[in-house]
């Protein structure tokens, strides 16, 4: 077996940027932690002249470029971008001294820490929140002046409708730049809260056309395929919209 050139293997703390890949996850720059490997074809190595770019500084100059690629993603498959090598070469940044590049990085990395505390925290409560759920609505802990039997009912019998959305693509429509707002998983964080710089969008044509999976305000929307379980409540400020076959809508009676 012929020896991996030198330019295609890496090490623990070497600088890589994927170039191909899943926003939030295969895609874009970050620091090898190791163990020693080999480059595939979908990552870039980036190495830096230390005399004039700081390490943590390139890392956070990466990121940046990162994020302005991912913004400009739209449609059914902006969540997988990609980038040339002359598109990354090609990018202009600012250099400041390496002193000031050093306490830039200093103070960012002191504001990550900040946060992974915060993260930290927010996760306990949310476990909390989570025991607290599970104790109210089953009826096992009543709040204080309530006593008596729950009713129990079918979620059918109480909703107007219960349905999934559509793809454009498989009506031969197509997604644009601009239009009415589209729904996709990766549009709702994992608390129910819309993203709207990841909703992609179709014509008024196209919405007409995906009657059954118009929304409305109230409906709620769950997750069914991809990132499961996520649950959300639509509202005015989204509409109109409309969705795909990876989530459910749910239209209470009282809604319809």
């Amino acid at each position: 077996t012929a020896p991996v050139e030198e330019r295609h293997c890496v090490e623990a703390g070497n600088l890589l940027f994927a170039w191909s890949g899943t926003t939030g996850t295969s895609f874009g720059a970050r620091v090898w932690t190791g163990p020693s490997g080999v480059l595939n074809q979908h990552i870039f190595k980036v190495i830096t002249d230390e005399r004039k770019l700081y390490p943590a500084f390139s890392l956070l100059i990466l990121q940046k470029i990162q994020a302005d690629i991912e913004k400009k993603a739209h449609g059914f498959k902006a969540s997988f971008v990609h980038i040339k090598k002359s598109d990354l070469v090609g990018v202009s940044l600012p250099v400041p001294p390496l002193s000031e590049q050093r306490a830039i990085a200093g103070a960012l990395s002191d504001v990550d820490a900040l946060i992974s505390a915060l993260e930290q925290l927010i996760a306990k409560k949310r476990n909390l929140k989570q025991a607290a759920m599970q104790q109210l609505l089953t009826g096992q802990t009543r709040l204080p002046g309530f006593i008596g039997d729950w009713d129990m009912k079918r979620l059918g019998d109480e909703s107007a409708l219960i349905t999934k959305g559509t793809t454009p693509t498989s009506l031969g429509q197509d997604f644009k730049e601009s239009g009415v707002n589209f729904i996709k998983v990766e549009s709702m964080m994992p608390n129910g809260e819309f993203i709207k710089d990841k909703f992609g969008f179709i014509d008024r044509e196209t919405h007409d056309l995906l009657k059954r999976s118009q929304l409305q305000d109230g409906d709620l929307l769950i997750s069914i395929a991809g990132a499961l379980g996520r649950t959300g409540i639509v509202n005015k400020d989204i509409l109109p919209a409309n969705t795909n076959q990876a989530f459910a809508i749910v239209r209470l009676k009282s809604y319809a």
